[in-house]
């Protein structure tokens, strides 16, 4: 059922990122989405079950058609938003490498159509899945070679956060049992009190830091 919303949210992804606005079209494409998702229980998308040589697969029902009709439609849409952009000069290089690779992982996963022949009755193998693969490896070397949605400093964020309350409640647990045995037991509770409040700042000041280096970096790798 969810394959159903698998072009629609590859549509929503491309319109977010290349910063476009389809107040008509993107809600269109989720009423047809909802539509087919509502029939997905019936025979008219799935009649049957046909057994090949890999296992079993379903058949394709009366408007199965339809929707594979709107899934490759959809598909031809973001390929040709994707070159259109990469068309224009004014974005910057590496905003163009992106949208280059980005066209490149959705032409390798167009190959997954193949995965909609057996369900009109034809024996291929339905070998979709490699090209699903392709697309990941596409779509990953470009997040960390190309600084696609900018991962690298969500990644950042979370290696600092994890560090800072990893020392908050580390220190005091290391200390508290020198500090029980000597009737201090209330001073491991306080100091991680007071690291505790003081965190958020250390916190904010280390993110802020690398988050310079990181931008300082690509911009310099932008021009």
């Amino acid at each position: 059922m969810g394959v159903i919303f698998i072009p629609i949210f590859i549509y929503h992804f491309y319109i977010i990122f290349l910063k476009l606005t389809r107040k008509i079209a993107l809600p269109l494409i989720y009423i047809i989405g909802f539509l087919f998702l509502l029939l997905t229980p019936t025979p008219y998308i799935y009649q049957k079950i046909d057994t090949y040589f890999w296992g079993n697969y379903p058949r394709g029902g009366l408007i199965y058609p339809l929707y594979v009709l709107f899934f490759i439609g959809v598909f031809i849409r973001c390929l040709f938003l994707l070159f259109n952009a990469f068309r224009k000069e004014k974005f910057p290089t590496i905003f163009r490498e992106q949208i280059k690779y980005l066209f490149l992982a959705f032409l390798v996963a167009t190959f997954g159509i193949v995965d909609y022949v057996a369900k009109f009755g034809i024996a291929l193998y339905p070998f979709g899945y490699l090209a699903a693969l392709g697309w990941i490896f596409i779509i990953a070397y470009t997040i960390v070679k190309h600084h696609l949605l900018e991962i690298h400093i969500a990644f950042t964020r979370v290696a600092i956060f994890t560090l800072v309350y990893f020392f908050i409640v580390f220190i005091p647990f290391f200390i508290a049992p020198r500090f029980i045995s000597i009737s201090l037991w209330w001073f491991p509770i306080l100091l991680m009190g007071i690291l505790a409040s003081l965190a958020p700042f250390i916190y904010n000041y280390l993110r802020r830091g690398a988050e310079n280096i990181l931008l300082a970096e690509q911009k310099r790798y932008q021009r």
